[in-house]
């Protein structure tokens, strides 16, 4: 078995394929930049503005998003807000 047996040529449809973007290369390389720009941007854009913060999911009158929103009204400095779920029993613990 020789070592052409095992890698065929290409085919005809490939062929074309290669032709045909080597011929409009420049033009194929343009269009990308110039749809890769905007989209760059929104992206960035998207991200700049995403938001994880719990109240984020919440209707804004809800009374936990209302005391986050006091919470950092007071403490202009916080980041994290640790809560503590007191559970008399172990096997209340998944209620809680």
């Amino acid at each position: 078995m020789s070592l052409d047996d095992s890698n065929p040529a290409p085919g005809p449809l490939t062929r074309r394929f290669v032709a045909w973007t080597l011929r409009y290369g420049k033009v194929l390389w343009i269009l990308a930049v110039a749809l890769t720009v905007p989209a760059a941007w929104r992206t960035a854009n998207l991200y700049r503005h995403l938001r994880s913060d719990i109240e984020e999911l919440l209707p804004r009158n809800a009374p936990s998003v209302v005391a986050v929103e006091e919470l950092r009204r007071r403490m202009s400095g916080l980041q994290y807000l640790g809560v503590l779920v007191e559970v008399p029993r172990p096997d209340e613990l998944p209620a809680a």
